[in-house]
């Protein structure tokens, strides 16, 4: 199966394209387990607040459960590359995915926890 990032004819691109995701995707990883442990607004307009916090609790897990299976996937391509170490002909490119892969391993990971967190109080 070839993806875009497989498909990219150098070296440079492939870090060009991967480094920007895992930086976006870990943010987005880390906002969305940031708003799951939020959970409760310090105002609520709402009379049943039970039914409220299970609703947005509900909401934030199916956002990070969307989320997975691409997140996943992009984490084993680049560690793929990192660990054949062939297509980066820049060693710094190379180790720099290789600190941003651990960086979003990490926000993957706590999401996850975050998520079992989360449905675990419904």
């Amino acid at each position: 199966m070839s993806t875009e990032l497989e498909t990219k004819s150098t070296d440079s691109e492939f870090a060009e394209t991967a480094i920007p995701l895992l930086k976006e995707y870990s943010e987005k990883l880390q906002r969305l387990q940031h708003d799951a442990l939020e959970l409760m607004p310090k105002t609520i307009m709402a009379l049943d607040v039970t039914d409220y916090s299970k609703a947005v609790r509900d909401e934030l897990a199916q956002r990070l459960r969307y989320i997975f299976q691409p997140a996943e996937e992009l984490a084993r391509q680049v560690s793929a590359v990192v660990e054949q170490g062939r297509r980066s002909a820049n060693g710094l490119e190379r180790v720099e995915l290789w600190l941003r892969l651990a960086e979003f391993e990490a926000a993957l990971a706590g999401a996850k926890q975050t998520l079992q967190r989360i449905t675990a109080k419904k």
